[in-house]
């Protein structure tokens, strides 16, 4: 049962990303929870856990970074009780990781990242807002990077809602931690998006989540890659 989010629920910037364009959508998500411990076995999931490994492995420091890419996805299967390969669109999935590992070496080594510079799949939470995420990699090297994995987004650039997403990881890094993102970034197979980070945008971003709260009145704003996420 979903329940709808009122002035005390918690948000994820997840969620709160989508209802900046669709106030309905609006839900508590519960207190907060790091994402790996909540969710089923899906391709997407399966993706995300091998490239957690890959990175805390420290295996894209390596000279062959995809041949240590597959250890790392036989023991997300292992973990998880799968096969990628027998998941819907686990073929698709599998070419995305592949993609998204290529890109992640290349952007981390540019970066001049060290192993000790990555936080992967930290829990970032304001309980002040009654807000939290699980930005996929925070990067702490000569600058501070927010990345996200987007596995399903093949060629489009990323949506508004995945940027405004990763603008809400920014704000509770900042609010955690008193550190600000110098970039924040949307890693899909296709391509390497670069967010700009606008405090006061998201500022205002938050301050309209805080009046969403105070109104039980949602307007619904049906859109392709917003809906699929309403039950």
């Amino acid at each position: 049962m979903i329940t709808l989010a009122g002035p005390g629920a918690w948000l994820t910037a997840t969620g709160s990303a989508r209802a900046i364009a669709c106030p309905a959508s609006l839900v508590d998500s519960g207190p907060p929870l790091r994402s790996f411990e909540a969710s089923a076995a899906t391709a997407g999931s399966v993706v995300h856990a091998a490239l957690q490994l890959w990175l805390e492995r420290e295996s894209w420091t390596g000279s062959e970074p995809l041949t240590a890419l597959r250890s790392a996805l036989k023991a997300a299967e292992l973990s998880l009780d799968t096969r990628l390969m027998a998941l819907p669109s686990g073929g698709r999935a599998l070419q995305s990781l592949r993609s998204i590992a290529t890109h992640l070496s290349e952007l981390l080594v540019v970066e001049g990242a060290r192993s000790q510079d990555l936080s992967v799949e930290v829990l970032l939470v304001s309980r002040v807002d009654r807000f939290w995420g699980v930005p996929d990699l925070v990067v702490e090297a000569t600058r501070t990077l927010i990345v996200d994995f987007k596995t399903g987004l093949q060629t489009a650039q990323a949506s508004e809602a995945a940027q405004r997403q990763l603008m809400f990881y920014a704000h509770l890094l900042r609010s955690q931690t008193g550190r600000a993102a110098d970039e924040l970034v949307v890693l899909s197979p296709a391509r390497a998006d670069r967010v700009r980070c606008d405090e006061k945008e998201v500022e205002l971003y938050i301050e309209r989540l805080r009046s969403l709260r105070e109104t039980s009145s949602r307007n619904a704003a049906p859109e392709q890659g917003l809906c699929t996420y309403c039950r």
